[in-house]
């Protein structure tokens, strides 16, 4: 006998709703006051009047750009905005009008701004309702899908789980693998309904992230990471109190990283090996374990490629500089920042691998028809021989469980 885990449409939407709800009231119940910590520098927003470049009297091989500024209707002058060769200033070319942020000091009774940024709000608006526009236009209702499960994503990383860490720096690694995986569940749930090929997803992600979670743990007490590995864990260190573990944010972020790559592989493994016994019911456990496993493969080596490019690339101002340095392989490939990189793409690929067969085993148990085959091939498939696959096919072998 099975089991149809469809629900209606209706009920599964207002089922959804009422899990998001819940998690976000619950998770976000202000237990206690929530650290926050005074950046002491009151920031404002400038327009550029007029621009002035000239050579630097301390440099002459580089060009200061000093700018005449309004701040609330009153002008301010010789703001100094860049310095630097041509090459440092050619992406960041600013012009008459534009908005930039500056800081405000105040010594003396004397107010004082310098500069802090440009002003990206326009051209971030822009480019994110393109990425969305574009999201919905090719990919229809699972566009849609796509997006909500994005802006849920962004609340629960944003308003839920960043302030749980501030709150509760003890439990940073509790919270972040709670978010990581609530992450995880709720974008097969949105993404591929409410249904068996979504149940089975989940269940191989659960795995994959309890093995990636205990390889990350071991990993970071072998190799003695201190999550110091970038210049804002040292500024995290020195405004949040002494009980903030920096590698357990280390752990989670390697999380965070295999929580995508796994929802992509077990989503494409679960709806294939349903597709496979949609047009051939026959198929034995053995075969469709084979055929899943080989798309795992070719799958596999594009997502892996992936998340070791996305890492160097983010990495690739630090590669650059300790590549000028005279020191050995070892010796850079030893240091916090470059062995932080190397642990997240391995332990993360690790994740992923495994992720693959075990997805494609579970499918096997929960899609193999239970009329033709029994429980015992279903969950061991690859121990079919050839002749037990010829066997499998005569009337004496086909039973219910």
């Amino acid at each position: 006998m099975t089991i149809n885990m469809k629900l209606p449409r209706l009920r599964s939407w207002a089922l959804l709703a009422i899990i998001v709800v819940g998690f976000l009231a619950t998770i976000s119940f202000p237990f206690g006051r929530v650290l926050t910590v005074n950046a002491e520098t009151e920031t404002a927003q400038a327009q550029i009047i007029s621009l002035n470049e000239d050579t630097c009297p301390t440099d002459p091989n580089k060009i200061c750009v000093k700018a005449t500024i309004s701040v609330n209707d009153e002008v301010y002058g010789d703001i100094a905005i860049r310095e630097g060769t041509l090459n440092d200033l050619s992406y960041e070319q600013f012009s008459e009008g534009d908005f930039i942020i500056v800081s405000k000091s105040e010594i003396n009774g004397d107010v004082k701004y310098n500069y802090l940024r440009a002003k990206r709000t326009s051209p971030f608006i822009f480019l994110v309702a393109a990425f969305l526009i574009i999201i919905i236009l090719i990919g229809g209702e699972k566009g849609w899908r796509s997006v909500i499960s994005l802006g849920i994503s962004t609340v629960l990383i944003f308003v839920v789980m960043l302030p749980l860490f501030i709150q509760y720096p003890r439990f940073v690694l509790l919270i972040g693998v709670m978010t990581a995986f609530s992450i995880y569940c709720l974008n097969q749930l949105i993404g591929h309904g409410f249904n068996k090929e979504s149940a089975i997803s989940i269940a191989g992600g659960a795995i994959a992230f309890l093995i990636v979670l205990v390889i990350s743990i071991t990993s970071s007490y072998l190799f003695k990471i201190s999550g110091f590995g970038d210049e804002g864990s040292l500024f995290i260190k020195q405004l949040l109190p002494n009980n903030f573990r920096l590698g357990d944010l280390f752990i989670v972020g390697i999380l965070f990283g295999l929580s995508g790559a796994v929802d992509d592989v077990n989503a494409t493994q679960t709806s294939s090996i349903s597709e496979m016994v949609d047009i051939n019911n026959g198929i034995t456990p053995a075969e469709l374990f084979a055929r899943g496993m080989k798309i795992g493969r070719t799958h596999m080596v594009s997502i892996i490629n992936t998340l070791f490019l996305a890492y160097i690339g983010a990495a690739l101002p630090t590669m650059i500089l300790f590549n000028l340095l005279d020191e050995s392989a070892l010796n850079i490939i030893g240091r916090d920042d470059i062995t932080e990189e190397i642990l997240r793409t391995i332990v993360a690929s690790i994740g992923l691998l495994l992720a693959i067969p075990v997805t494609t085993w579970l499918s096997v148990i929960f899609f193999c028809d239970p009329h033709n085959y029994t429980l015992r091939h279903r969950l061991i498939p690859f121990s079919m021989t050839k002749s037990a696959e010829a066997d499998s096919h005569s009337p004496e072998y086909h039973r219910v469980d």
